[in-house]
């Protein structure tokens, strides 16, 4: 399996353009299939700059309905590619800074008609032991981000959030887009479906800002050390971070796993071994 990063919030040089969002373009027996698409239309700068076609695209995830992964859809080709997403990763969504809510969903210039829509309900098979995994309803709402629905503006429980499980031999690898549901909760749910079977890679954003751009934590550093503990206890071999994890997160989970956790950037390109 291949990865390109193609939108990340950082970048591993200057040849490229990092933005706050995340793509990622997975290459797995000869399909290829865009994980996000980022939030504007740097996805497909770097994807020439790196040599990348997405003309021929197998399919494209839509990890949740969020403006940072979801506005390069408006820039990808037309022809009809199948978008996977969870139908209410269409309802409008918001984030609080102070007192102030900002629209921060699908962007609604969106043609959404160009792609062939797959609303994900239940885990689903989208290529050979390649599966979508509807999350359900968050089991704590994250506190600044909100949804409307039926015209009333409440907590996002993230009913739209999906994960991706390309199952092994052996073992998993587990693509998350943000974690809204908690990395944990999200790790023991892949475990559960797929018992016996321990974790390769964890591939990801865990969403430990609070506020994008300002990139401060949204717990105290004793809780993201107690995180970094216990999914050192799981059956994890590497853990690939990025984006929403954000980079003073990533120091303190870095000081508890070690070698066993790596920042991923806009530019890379990883081989993984199967």
């Amino acid at each position: 399996m291949k990865i390109t990063v193609l939108v990340e919030n950082s970048r591993l040089n200057k040849s490229v353009t990092q933005a706050h969002g995340l793509s990622l373009l997975i290459e797995d027996q000869q399909q290829q299939f865009l994980f996000d698409s980022g939030p504007n239309k740097k996805i497909i700068a770097n994807a020439q700059q790196l040599q990348v076609n997405l003309n021929n695209l197998h399919g494209i995830i839509l990890s949740h309905g969020h403006a940072d992964h979801a506005g390069g859809l408006r820039y990808l080709p037309t022809n009809q590619t199948p978008l996977y997403l969870s139908k209410d990763a269409l309802a409008a969504k918001y984030i609080q800074v102070f007192k102030t809510k900002f629209y921060v969903g699908l962007p609604k210039k969106i043609p959404l008609t160009k792609f062939k829509l797959n609303y994900i309900t239940e885990k689903t098979a989208i290529a050979d032991k390649l599966y979508l995994v509807p999350l359900g309803t968050a089991k704590i709402p994250t506190k600044n981000l909100y949804v409307k629905r039926n015209n009333k503006i409440a907590l996002d429980t993230f009913e739209d959030e999906v994960m991706l499980i390309k199952e092994l031999a052996d073992e998993i690898i587990l693509f998350t887009g943000c974690s809204h549901h908690g990395i944990l909760n999200m790790v023991e749910t892949a475990l559960t479906l797929f018992p016996n079977k321990p974790i390769k890679y964890l591939i990801g954003g865990f969403h430990l800002i609070s506020v994008p751009y300002l990139n401060n934590l949204n717990t105290d550093k004793d809780s993201i050390i107690n995180l970094g503990k216990q999914l050192q206890q799981l059956p994890i071999k590497k853990i690939l971070t990025c984006h929403c994890t954000g980079k003073k997160a990533y120091k303190l989970l870095k000081q508890v796993l070690g070698e066993q956790i790596s920042e991923i950037n806009t530019g890379m390109t990883l081989a993984l071994t199967e």
